[in-house]
């Protein structure tokens, strides 16, 4: 019978190819009856803005974009068993503290991210570097 450590795991999605590798690794490791797997995009709440609706729209666009990209990327991946990817969106400006207390929040196993971000919401080492800091949860950087 085959055992597997981690069968709920959290992806940070920015849509970024580091992104990308990140959730095709999660699918691997999560493959089988049971496994889920989730990408959880951080929209950054806009700072400032002239008009409410300038934040509006650049929180439209950048959803627009996190979906987009990750229904293209599950349109050409292969996943076997029963394991299931899905997406959720969050709002905020901390992208490691929102995918610490996702992650804690709802019982997952394993934080995988990528180890760079595509100039989306993942910037470079600093979300993985944080992420190793505050988080309980086992955390994977690809």
């Amino acid at each position: 019978m085959e055992h597997r450590t981690f069968r709920r795991i959290l992806v940070g999605w920015d849509g970024s190819p580091s992104a990308e590798t990140a959730l095709c690794a999660a699918a691997d490791l999560a493959a089988g009856p049971g496994g889920h797997v989730v990408a959880l995009a951080v929209l950054a709440t806009p700072r400032h803005t002239e008009a409410d609706e300038e934040g509006a729209q650049q929180l439209t666009t950048h959803r627009r974009h996190v979906e987009e990209r990750f229904e293209r990327l599950l349109g050409r991946l292969t996943v076997s068993g029963d394991t299931r990817l899905t997406l959720q969106l969050t709002e905020g400006r901390r992208i490691a503290d929102a995918l610490a207390h996702y992650a804690a929040d709802h019982g997952f196993d394993l934080i995988v991210v990528g180890r760079q971000g595509g100039g989306g919401t993942l910037h470079p080492s600093q979300v993985p570097r944080e992420l190793a800091q505050i988080t309980p949860v086992s955390l994977l950087i690809v």
